[in-house]
């Protein structure tokens, strides 16, 4: 059998993985078709298969949808090609010939449905093709998937509703398959290994706090900015260490980021009265001390840290890119106690390693004033961030104020609240644990 995945971002592995693997141990033709969007340098994770897998493994290049198209006879006798979003090439009649029934699309949490809402943001120099031929989307459950739909559908602009129809065309055939980012290979880390790899005491419990996804280039920067982005410094990372990087530009942009806290009367409001990440990041450090906690953050490479993070915590823990199954944060949720995220879709790997997870609600300035994204990642109760014994919501006051002087047993899962959960969100259960991702593809497809 030969499968095809194709990426135009790098993180896309995070998805494919499960599937990669499997493949590869099925004695597959597989091939990864990167897009120049992909750095040309070392991943890992690909080395590492290449290593092992190199009869049956090709990683390809292409410039452009023009690229792919010239090179269409490489899709000859292609079983499966796989990829997120829609692309342009496509919608080119050989390719359609070549692949009708046989494209994949794997929903990747909310940025299925979000990425079409914006695509016209996103890519404004890419029209949205709907593509007329048969192809599978591989969806977590319906009840999650639809309501997505319902959202967008009922506070999208005209255009935007338009773009959401790509997932309606009758030409796609949707199945429940569940969410497959974390499987048996994941769940069946061993505890001690990871510790030991990242130098963690054996007997040490573990709370992982993700911070703020701040970013100074964002849009409604006032709130962002007082309540996170003032804190973190503003230091270019990966730069030369010189003065000008280092004194000049963060103090330049801590001054001019100070500016936009006094447009906004709610904004100045937080900045007088430290509602603040700072504040958060001292109160998860009283509540590990109170508990005997390892507190480790999470770091992205793109997400600056509030500076007092580097003093507080125990551990700052890169999740590098290029690391893939695992992931560094799927690791650490390994051996983790309690995990603490603002609005963030880490919370599905959460409950599917069984791990507690307090979500931090925020106020509708964190969704840059888009009814949808408010909608989405809703914190209203019996959501994806607010599922009694599965995930705790508290807003940001709460935590600053209250959090500091709770107990950890006061997070234990309820396993019939985690069923629930999971039936909603995750997976339907409609196939066997013990099936392969491609055994179960190819039943479904029978049916």
């Amino acid at each position: 059998m030969k499968v095809i995945f194709y990426l135009s971002k790098e993180g896309h592995y995070r998805v494919y993985a499960p599937w990669i693997s499997e493949a590869l141990k099925l004695k597959y033709s597989v091939e990864l078709w990167h897009n120049k969007e992909i750095p040309n340098t070392s991943i890992p994770f690909i080395d590492s298969l290449i290593d092992h897998y190199k009869d049956n493994l090709a990683v390809r290049r292409f410039n452009n949808d023009e690229d792919i198209i010239q090179n269409s006879y490489l899709l000859d006798a292609t079983d499966f090609f796989f990829n997120l979003y829609p692309e342009n090439f496509l919608s080119n009649s050989i390719i359609k010939k070549k692949l009708n029934g046989k494209v994949v699309n794997i929903q990747s949490g909310v940025d299925t449905v979000l990425t079409l809402h914006y695509w016209n943001k996103i890519h404004k120099d890419k029209f949205l093709h709907l593509h007329d031929y048969k192809k599978i989307i591989l969806i977590w459950t319906k009840t999650f998937f639809n309501k997505q739909i319902e959202i967008t559908k009922k506070f999208s602009s005209s255009n935007d509703k338009s773009n959401i129809s790509y997932l309606l065309n009758s030409n796609i055939k949707k199945y429940s398959f569940g969410f497959r980012e974390i499987d048996r290979n994941t769940l069946n880390l061993s505890n001690k290994e990871i510790k030991k790899s990242m130098k963690i005491p054996e007997e040490k419990k573990v709370l992982i706090y993700l911070p703020y996804p701040y970013a100074f280039s964002r849009s409604h920067k006032s709130w962002f900015i007082a309540f996170s982005g003032l804190y973190s410094g503003f230091t270019d990372e990966g730069k030369k260490n010189n003065f000008f990087n280092k004194i000049i530009i963060p103090y330049s942009k801590t001054f001019f980021a100070s500016l936009f806290i006094f447009l906004n009367i709610k904004s100045f409001y937080w900045f007088l009265l430290q509602i603040n990440e700072k504040q958060i990041i001292k109160s998860i450090r009283t509540f590990c001390n109170e508990n005997n906690l390892l507190f480790i953050i999470k770091k992205r490479k793109k997400h600056r840290i509030a500076k007092i993070g580097y003093k507080l915590a125990d551990k700052i823990i890169d999740d590098h890119e290029g690391l893939y199954y695992p992931t560094n944060y799927q690791k650490l949720l390994k051996i983790s106690s309690l995990v603490i995220g603002y609005h963030s879709t880490s919370v599905f790997e959460a409950v599917r390693m069984r791990k507690p997870y307090i979500n931090i609600e925020c106020p509708k300035e964190h969704f840059r004033g888009e009814e949808i994204l408010q909608r989405i990642h809703s914190a209203k109760q019996n959501y994806i961030y607010n599922f009694r014994g599965v995930v705790w919501n508290y807003d940001i006051r709460y935590m600053i104020n209250k959090f500091k002087s709770m107990k950890l047993d006061m997070f234990q899962l309820d396993a019939k609240q985690i069923k629930k959960y999971e039936e909603n969100f995750l997976d339907e259960k409609r196939y066997s644990d013990e099936e392969g991702l491609f055994e179960k593809l190819i039943k479904m497809k029978k049916e």
